[in-house]
C-alpha cells in the first residue's frame, strides 16, 4: 500500500517481528516500546508535564500535544480488523517535530501489521520537509541512520527481526573462512528482502576501511551487514561467488534482493566501493553515500502492510464498503452502492496516479541526490590524480637527477640499495637495520640485486598499492620478475616465537612485520620487507636483505 506523501524521505525500513515465550501480550509491548522511544526524544518536551501522554489514546486512536507546541505532535490511529481491542490487525502512529533548522519539520510515521496470531510486521519511514511559506536556505540533509527505537528492537531478548528468510541484527555477523558457500546460499535465496552488505578487509593491514559495526548501527533494519573474518575469505568467496560477484581487499558491497548468480548482467545491480575510492574519497563520504543509497531505496509499504495514518482510512474505506454491499438487500439499493463503488474507484485511481508522481519525484531527488554524490565523487578523484601526477612528475626529476649524478654503475649491495632508495624514493624504503645487513651481505651478483630490488620497487609496489584485484600475490610476481615471492613462513618457524621475533623491524617508530620476503637466490639471499600504507604514503620496506634462521635452517645444520 502506497501513500502520498511531501516529505523527503530520509530513512526507511520494514521487517516482520516475531515473540519470544518470554512476552505475554506482544501486540502491547511493541506500542509501549514505540511510545518509550517518543518520549526519550530530545525534541520532546517533558511528559511529565502532561499526563495526557500516558492516558489509553495512544492504544486506540488520538491526539497529544505538548503545552504550547506548534509543530509538534502525536496522533494514532487504529483498526481492528480481523484482531482485538487489545491487539487490532492495524495500527499506526505519526510524530512529527521541528529541529535547530529553521521552518524544517521531521515526521516519523510507523506502521504495525498484524499478520499471524503471533506475528506482526513493523514498517517505518522517516522523512522531513520545509513548512509552507518558508523563504530562505534550503537546510542541508543529514546523514541517515537508522532510529534508536529499531536498535532496542534488534537487541531486545523478546523479539526476532527479520527481512524474508534473512534475520536482522543489530550488530554485523562474522564471515569465516569455509563460509563463503553458505554465504553463496543466503545471496540467492529468493526469499531474501533486504541488501546485504559485505565490509572486506584491506590485504595489507588486515584492518577494514569501513567500520562494519558502525554501518550496522546506521542501516539497522533496512540492511543485513556482514564482515569478513580474514583477507583469506578473499580467495574463498571469488571460487565461491564469481569474480562479478566477489569483494575483496577493503571493498564494500551491497548484495541486492533477487541476485542471480546466472544472470551476465546482475552483478552490475549489486554495486561495490573498491578500498582505493575509500582512500580516496574519505570514509565519512563513502559512509554516507552507503547508508543514503539503502536506507533512502528500501521498498516499504507491501499491499498488506501499513505505515502510515492514512493507509488505515483507506482500509477502513475498503471494509466499510464491503459490509455495504454484503447488507444490501434492496434492488434500489443495488445502483447506490454501485455509484459509490465506482465513485470510490475513480477516487482510487487519482489517488494512485498523485501517488506514482509523488513516488517519481521522490526518486528523481534521490537520483540527483546520487548524481551530486558521483560528481563530488569525481572531482575528488580528478584532484587525486592531478595529485599524483605531480607527485610522479616530481619522482621522475628527482630519478633524473639521481641518474645524471652516478658517476659509476654501483659496486655492492650498498652501493645498489643508495641508488635504488634515490631513484625510487617514492615506493621503496630501507631501515636502519636493512642498511647494516646490506654492508654485511657477501652476496656478490650485483646485477640480479639490482633487478631483484627494482622489481621489488616497481612491480611488487603496483601488486599491493595499485592493483584492485588480489588474486595470487606471489604467482603474478613470478610471472613477472621471475623472482620468487613468500608471504609467510613455514609452519614450524610460525610456531617458533624466537624466529618470529627476528622478523621484527621498526619504521618510523613503529614496529612492523618484515616476514613477507623476495629471494634473489634459491638458498642466500633474501629481502624481508613491510608493504607499509599511512594516508597518502604507500611504501615497500625492506628491514632485512640477507637470510633469517627458519626451522628448516636448524634441522639442516643438525
Amino acid at each position: 500500500m502506497r501513500r502520498a506523501t511531501s516529505a523527503t524521505a530520509h530513512y526507511r525500513c520494514e521487517f516482520d517481528l516475531r515473540p519470544l515465550g518470554s512476552i505475554d501480550q506482544p501486540w502491547s509491548s511493541l506500542a509501549k516500546s514505540i511510545r518509550h522511544w517518543i518520549e526519550q526524544s530530545p525534541q520532546m518536551a517533558p511528559p511529565e508535564t502532561n499526563d495526557a501522554f500516558f492516558a489509553g489514546w495512544f492504544f486506540r486512536s488520538g491526539e497529544w500535544r505538548p503545552p504550547g507546541a506548534r509543530y509538534h505532535y502525536v496522533r494514532t490511529a487504529s483498526l481492528v480488523g480481523n484482531g482485538d481491542d487489545r491487539a487490532p490487525q492495524y495500527w499506526a502512529v505519526r510524530y512529527e517535530h521541528d529541529d535547530d533548522e529553521p521552518a524544517r519539520t521531521w515526521r516519523t510515521d510507523i506502521g504495525i501489521t498484524r499478520i499471524s496470531s503471533t506475528d506482526y510486521r513493523f514498517a517505518l519511514a522517516i522523512g522531513h520537509f520545509v513548512r509552507e511559506g518558508y523563504i530562505g536556505r534550503e537546510p542541508k540533509s543529514p546523514m541517515p541512520t537508522a532510529p534508536r527505537l529499531v536498535g532496542w528492537l534488534l537487541r531486545s531478548p523478546d523479539w526476532r527481526a527479520f527481512s524474508g528468510t534473512e534475520q536482522l541484527l543489530s550488530e554485523p555477523r562474522v564471515l569465516n573462512t569455509g563460509d563463503g558457500e553458505g554465504f553463496r546460499r543466503r545471496l540467492e535465496d529468493p526469499d531474501r528482502e533486504c541488501p546485504i552488505v559485505l565490509v572486506s578487509r584491506d590485504f595489507d593491514s588486515g584492518k577494514f576501511l569501513i567500520d562494519p559495526g558502525l554501518l550496522a548501527r546506521k542501516l539497522s533494519g533496512s540492511a543485513s551487514i556482514y564482515e569478513s573474518a580474514s583477507s583469506d575469505l578473499d580467495r574463498e568467496l571469488e571460487w565461491c561467488l564469481g569474480r562479478r560477484f566477489s569483494c575483496w581487499n577493503g571493498m564494500v558491497r551491497v548484495y541486492q534482493p533477487e541476485l542471480r548468480f546466472d544472470g551476465p548482467a546482475d552483478a552490475r545491480r549489486h554495486r561495490f566501493v573498491p578500498g582505493r575510492a575509500i582512500g580516496e574519497l574519505g570514509v565519512d563520504t563513502v559512509l554516507d553515500m552507503l547508508v543514503r543509497g539503502v536506507a533512502r531505496r528500501v521498498g516499504v509499504a507491501r499491499a498488506d502492510t501499513i505505515v502510515a495514518l492514512e493507509d488505515i482510512a483507506t482500509i477502513d474505506r475498503e471494509h466499510r464498503m464491503a459490509t455495504l454491499k454484503a447488507e444490501a438487500g434492496e434492488a434500489d439499493r443495488h445502483e447506490w452502492i454501485s455509484l459509490l463503488e465506482e465513485t470510490n474507484s475513480d477516487l482510487e485511481e487519482q489517488n494512485r496516479k498523485k501517488d506514482e508522481r509523488i513516488q517519481a519525484l521522490e526518486n528523481e531527488v534521490a537520483d540527483l541526490s546520487d548524481a551530486v554524490s558521483r560528481l563530488e565523487f569525481d572531482t575528488r578523484s580528478l584532484r587525486q590524480r592531478a595529485t599524483n601526477a605531480e607527485r610522479a612528475a616530481a619522482g621522475l626529476r628527482a630519478r633524473a637527477d639521481a641518474i645524471a649524478a652516478l658517476d659509476r654503475l654501483p659496486q655492492s649491495m650498498r652501493e645498489v640499495v643508495n641508488a635504488i632508495s634515490v631513484l625510487h624514493r617514492d615506493r621503496i624504503a630501507f631501515t636502519d637495520q636493512a642498511l647494516r645487513t646490506a654492508d654485511e651481505c657477501e652476496f656478490r651478483r650485483i646485477n640480479d640485486t639490482w633487478t631483484c630490488l627494482r622489481a621489488m620497487a616497481t612491480t611488487l609496489h603496483d601488486l599491493f598499492f595499485q592493483s584492485e584485484d588480489v588474486g595470487n600475490l606471489e604467482q603474478r610476481f613470478f610471472e613477472s620478475t621471475g623472482f620468487r615471492l613468500a608471504m609467510t613462513e613455514g609452519e614450524m618457524t610460525k610456531d617458533n616465537n624466537k624466529l618470529m621475533r627476528l622478523r621484527k623491524d621498526v619504521y618510523k617508530g613503529t614496529e612492523i612485520d618484515i616476514t613477507p620476503h623476495v629471494k634473489i637466490d634459491k638458498d642466500s639471499t633474501r629481502v624481508y620487507f613491510f608493504p607499509h600504507r599511512s594516508g597518502e604514503t604507500q611504501l615497500i620496506v625492506v628491514g632485512y636483505i640477507g637470510h633469517l634462521k627458519t626451522a628448516g635452517t636448524r634441522r639442516r645444520r643438525n
